[in-house]
């Protein structure tokens, strides 16, 4: 059974989930997400450069908080969003954060998801 963690940095907000199973059968063993929506509710949308900025501030604890919630060990796969903006985020990330290297990575789209 794959265990697979998710990256999602697209727009406003991370978020990081750890899910386990086959493709007829997928449990979530933890979903994090910190919203920056009161961060950008003074400017009325998404501030490019200041969700970035949010997204740097806000991943590595995400990722603890996913990885502690899942109680897993070890990854099969990681997702990242695939988004121009912020996609360098979550590859950044999810390589650093590997707890094992020769996890691949694989990239997906959220809204088509």
């Amino acid at each position: 059974m794959a265990t697979i963690l998710a990256i999602e940095t697209s727009c406003d907000e991370t978020a990081i989930a750890v899910v386990q199973g086959a493709p007829d059968r997928v449990r979530v063993l933890s979903n994090v997400i910190s919203s920056q929506i009161p961060v950008h509710a003074e400017w009325g949308g998404v501030v490019p450069h200041i969700a970035s900025r949010e997204h740097a501030a806000n991943i590595e604890h995400v990722f603890q908080q996913a990885i502690r919630d899942a109680g897993v060990a070890f990854l099969k796969t990681l997702m990242l969003s695939q988004s121009p903006t912020v996609l360098a985020l979550g590859q950044h990330s999810s390589s650093a954060s590997r707890s094992q290297k020769r996890s691949p990575q694989k990239r997906g789209c959220h809204s088509s998801a």
